[in-house]
């Protein structure tokens, strides 16, 4: 393995991981953004709940679909929503 592969290869890894995490911020915020919009989400607790796991489920496979980390973008998802939606 040449110095060029290497520096290429970790080139990769970091555009796959920088975009997974920006897909997952992006609709973790956007997902902030409807229930702050709603205000009455706290009464329905049914429709609190289908629209998280949507926009997990969303975000996980719009980031397979381009190519990128499912994982990673549904942590980074996880991770916005629980700061920021509740």
């Amino acid at each position: 393995m040449s110095l060029g592969e290497l520096s290429t290869m970790l080139f990769h890894f970091a555009i796959l991981s920088i975009c997974s995490i920006i897909i997952g911020i992006v609709f973790g915020l956007a997902n902030a953004y409807i229930y702050k919009k709603l205000k009455d989400m706290e009464k329905n607790q049914v429709r609190e709940i289908f629209l998280l796991l949507l926009f997990a489920y969303v975000s996980y496979i719009t980031s397979e679909m381009i190519g990128f980390s499912g994982v990673i973008t549904l942590f980074c998802c996880a991770f916005t929503m629980a700061h920021y939606s509740f």
